[in-house]
C-alpha cells in the first residue's frame, strides 16, 4: 500500500502490478494535491460509504471534504 502524506493528491504508478522492481528503482511518484487520510475499519463493522464518496473514488477523483462532513455509516453488525 502506498500512502502519500501532506500535499500529496494522488499516487501515479510507473510499473505494472506483479512487475519485479529492485531496490532504488522507481515504482511511481506522488502528484501534488491535498492531504491523504486513511481510516481502517474492522470488517464486522459493515461500513457503507456515502454514494458521492464511493462514486467519485471509483471514477478516480478526489472528494473535497470539510471537518464535520459525513462520509459513511456503520450498518448492522454481521454475525
Amino acid at each position: 500500500m502506498a500512502v502519500g502524506a501532506l500535499l500529496v493528491g494522488s499516487i501515479a504508478w510507473t510499473v505494472e502490478e506483479g512487475q519485479k522492481v529492485c531496490k532504488s528503482e522507481d515504482m511511481g511518484y506522488f502528484a501534488y494535491g491535498g492531504s491523504t487520510v486513511i481510516v481502517l475499519f474492522p470488517t464486522d463493522m459493515n461500513v457503507v460509504f456515502d454514494q458521492d464518496i464511493s462514486g467519485w473514488s471509483k471514477a478516480g477523483f478526489e472528494t473535497i471534504l470539510k471537518v464535520g462532513m459525513g462520509v459513511a455509516n456503520a450498518g448492522p453488525a454481521q454475525s
